[in-house]
């Protein structure tokens, strides 16, 4: 735009280089040489330095807690917007995200770190939940944080005990015994 002004008037324009900024909308006319308002012939080049936005480089934030996370993108001149909450799991099971974060972390972020970006630009991260019930088993809700399940009128000793579950998944209570897709079911 500056430059068909230029041109308008009978002057050429060429942009001199660039300089990173705040204050001014990014491409904006920072400075020129000569200066605005100096006497000069038709023809006359007019070198432009035009504002830049000033660029901040992406963190990682795979892994942080979300009040990490915060900081991380505070210092780095960004911001943050959590654009969700997914179920998390180490292991592959159905309705389940598999994740090498753990839950009550930032699993995705929208974009890549190390990218430069704008300064004061927004990062969409998800984060991770813990399932409420073992992906591994239907037919009760096995805690997936318990160190441990035997099966109700079995010999084991707990600390957690079921009835009758399917397995659909890693059998890492170790309830089916005879492999036919039931838990606690003999």
């Amino acid at each position: 735009m500056a430059l068909d002004t230029l041109k308008a008037v009978g002057l050429t324009g060429s942009i001199g280089g660039y300089q990173p900024t705040q204050t001014v909308d990014a491409n904006a006319v920072v400075s020129q040489t000569p200066q605005a308002g100096a006497a000069v012939t038709s023809g006359t080049v007019v070198k432009l330095v035009l504002a830049q936005t000033p660029k901040a480089t992406v963190p990682s934030l795979l892994g942080l807690s979300l009040n990490d996370a915060k900081i991380e993108v505070k210092q780095a001149g960004l911001k943050i917007h959590v654009g969700g909450r997914r179920v998390v799991w180490l292991f592959q099971a159905p309705g389940v995200v598999v994740s090498f974060y753990p839950a009550g972390t930032v699993i995705t972020q929208s974009v890549q770190p190390d990218s430069e970006v704008d300064l004061g630009m927004v990062i969409r991260v998800v984060i991770g939940k813990a399932p409420r019930c073992d992906p591994d088993y239907t037919g009760a809700c096995l805690d997936p944080n318990a160190s441990d399940y035997d099966c109700l009128g079995g010999t084991g000793d707990g600390p957690r005990w079921t009835g009758v579950v399917r397995v659909v998944g890693f059998d890492r209570f170790r309830l089916d015994g005879d492999g036919n897709g039931y838990g606690c079911d003999g």
